[in-house]
């Protein structure tokens, strides 16, 4: 059951992720974009069924959607982020069909974006593995004993987790070719993020023991040794 909710769950992000980019782009052959969609297909299903066989835990953490331990403001702040991301890719196509804002990248920079997404979905896929409680939803996990992780890639930022999105999400907008949406759309995807962990950093101090002193040793967020 539980690999079938991961492959189902690839398929939808596949399926999501198709949508944002080919509507806005009025066609279903966009050459750059089938590219993406496969290449991600290609590397996240594999990547699915490792963690089921090896890292179940993590995966059933990433399927939790709800939890009435979830702080009101969070679900908020968690709409606002989705909106953000479908925002995020709606824009590449506005911008490579219809605005043009900055000169279309070259292939080499093309290429070293795609690069760089799947060097964020690896980022993604190594904090899934080092932390088995790393939900979609902010909140302390009693019932399964969530305890503080302070190792790999939490030593060195506090949210890996968005440090690989964002890697991700640069990387995609960079082969797609939108050069804007890349820098400025990432950077507004940090301000959005924002909300969400200052929501989690507050939740985990007040309950998950070690968690201020890990703070004060982990100074960096997102990016290491900027922020």
């Amino acid at each position: 059951m539980l690999f079938f909710k991961a492959i189902i769950g690839v398929l939808g992000q596949v399926l999501f992720f198709g949508l944002l980019l080919l509507l806005p782009a009025r066609t279903w052959f966009w050459e750059d974009a089938n590219i993406f969609l496969l290449c991600y297909l290609v590397m996240v299903i594999p990547a699915a069924i490792y963690q089921c066989l090896y890292y179940p835990k993590s995966i059933e953490a990433r399927l939790i959607t709800s939890s009435s331990n979830q702080p009101k403001e969070d679900k908020l702040a968690l709409l606002i982020v989705i909106l953000g991301i479908m925002g995020f890719f709606v824009f590449i196509p506005i911008d490579v069909f219809h605005l043009m804002i900055f000169l279309p990248p070259s292939f080499a920079i093309k290429f070293f974006g795609l690069g760089m997404a799947a060097l964020g979905l690896a980022v993604i896929f190594t904090v899934q593995a080092q932390n088995a409680y790393a939900e979609p939803i902010v909140e302390i996990q009693e019932d399964r004993g969530q305890v503080l992780i302070d190792t790999g890639l939490y030593a060195h930022v506090r949210h890996p987790m968005y440090s690989g999105g964002l890697i991700f999400f640069s990387g995609a907008a960079l082969w797609l070719g939108s050069v804007f949406t890349a820098t400025f759309g990432a950077a507004f995807l940090v301000l959005l993020f924002l909300p969400r962990v200052f929501i989690e950093e507050k939740t985990l101090k007040r309950g998950l023991k070690g968690y201020e002193d890990y703070m004060k040793k982990v100074r960096s967020r997102i990016i290491p040794k900027l922020f």
